[in-house]
């Protein structure tokens, strides 16, 4: 059987709940997640995306900067922007069979 993955939306409501599952990947899944993320939030990504395809480890850059430093991780964010921007923390990407177990385990 083939991995199945998902993403739930962790805000959702009865009235909104862009949740799904079913995707071939968990790229495909945090691809979908994009749609629904502020403005900022994608322009962070892309930022991010473009120095990647430029060669850049922006991750290696990132975990060099002064921990302490506010201003410099402000400065690099503005820069780099950043790949896991505060819109995809309202996302939980797993496998499906993952997140039916745990489902039949809280019911159960």
């Amino acid at each position: 059987m083939s991995e199945s993955w998902g993403a739930i939306y962790m805000p959702a409501t009865e009235d909104k709940d862009p949740s799904m599952s079913g995707f071939e990947s968990e790229e495909k899944a945090f691809a979908y997640t994009r749609k629904y993320w502020c403005k900022v939030c994608r322009s962070e990504y892309a930022r991010a995306l473009n120095w990647k395809r430029k060669g850049v480890d922006i991750v290696e850059i990132e975990n060099k900067l002064d921990t302490n430093s506010w201003e410099d991780f402000e400065n690099y964010l503005v820069k780099y922007g950043n790949f896991y921007p505060s819109c995809a923390a309202e996302w939980i990407i797993d496998r499906t069979d993952i997140i039916e177990e745990d489902n039949e385990r809280e019911v159960g």
